[in-house]
């Protein structure tokens, strides 16, 4: 391919099931992929240097960034949202309903996001029933888009805008993001993981 030096693909994917059908119709090849991705909780971003389409790839070591030195303008936004996805399907060959246990999610980088799923948990007590956006014919497939599903809700609760000068940094890579105490010592804030990054020349 003459486009192969554009760019370096990495092709991992978490889903090993059987895709029986899917159709690409009316959307780019980008927003195709974007859609089975999400449907198939996989990741799917380009980190400047690599296409990534499946599992994250092996963390690097977090970068440390503390608020009004390193992160510049910064803005912290903690919310409510509703994290109760309940999906089902259907297996028209065995006449088979499809369904899947509660998904249980776990903040383990910051208690923050920790604190507002549980609460939002809590204030949302109906679930959200939809039909797995694919088509499914195990339970495992409906368990599967649930757990996406939920996860990308979950991962709208906290979220960290801000400027930095701080060269290097990618789609995927990890921030310790720091405070200030008033005696200028700095103490850990949260953990998280970039999503969008705009460079500026």
């Amino acid at each position: 391919d003459s486009n192969s030096h554009l760019c370096k693909i990495r092709i991992e994917p978490s889903y090993t099931g059987d895709i029986s059908y899917i159709c690409q119709s009316s959307e780019t090849h980008y927003n195709f992929l974007a859609r089975t991705a999400a449907a198939y909780g996989e990741q799917f971003f380009y980190d400047g240097v690599t296409i990534h389409f499946g599992k994250l790839p092996p963390p690097e070591k977090a970068i440390n960034m503390t608020v009004d030195q390193d992160l510049l303008d910064s803005k912290i936004n903690i919310k409510l949202a509703h994290v109760k996805r309940q999906m089902y399907g259907y297996n028209s060959m065995r006449h088979e309903q499809l369904s899947a246990s509660e998904t249980k999610l776990d903040h383990h980088q910051s208690w923050l996001a920790r604190d507002a799923y549980e609460t939002s948990k809590k204030t949302f007590l109906t679930p959200s029933i939809t039909r797995v956006p694919f088509n499914a014919s195990t339970h495992k497939d409906v368990a599967i888009a649930q757990e996406s599903a939920n996860k990308r809700a979950a991962s709208t609760l906290l979220t960290v805008k801000g400027h930095t000068k701080m060269p290097f940094l990618n789609p995927g890579c990890l921030i310790n993001v720091q405070m200030l105490k008033n005696d200028g010592e700095s103490y850990h804030f949260a953990c998280v993981r970039v999503v969008e990054v705009a460079h500026r020349i």
